[in-house]
């Protein structure tokens, strides 16, 4: 790497308007993804029902049979909340950061 692109020179700042996006974008796609049937397709056949019906990812924190209750994981919600936050800071830094190096 040549001097001008060095990596531990990009200081990359969010506002915080950027991380208040962050935190609604994460909600949102973590409770979105919480009516997205995620069950596979194999799954049905080996537990001999089709009423089996999983939501989430990419972790399953919502499922139950078919006209029934549904059981929740809160803890895979939790850590769903946490991967879609990651995901969509590390999108925030590298646009940020590819405006400041056009800047630059």
């Amino acid at each position: 790497m040549t001097e001008k692109f060095k990596v531990k020179d990009l200081k990359i700042t969010l506002s915080w308007k950027v991380l208040v996006l962050v935190l609604v974008a994460g909600i949102c796609v973590t409770l979105g993804m919480g009516f997205v049937e995620t069950t596979p397709v194999g799954l049905a056949d080996v537990l001999k029902t089709r009423h089996v019906k999983l939501y989430g990812y990419p972790l399953v924190w919502r499922g139950g049979i078919e006209f029934q209750s549904e059981e929740y994981n809160y803890f895979y919600l939790l850590v769903d909340f946490v991967f879609w936050i990651a995901v969509f800071f590390m999108v925030a830094a590298i646009v940020e950061g590819a405006r400041k190096q056009s800047e630059a």
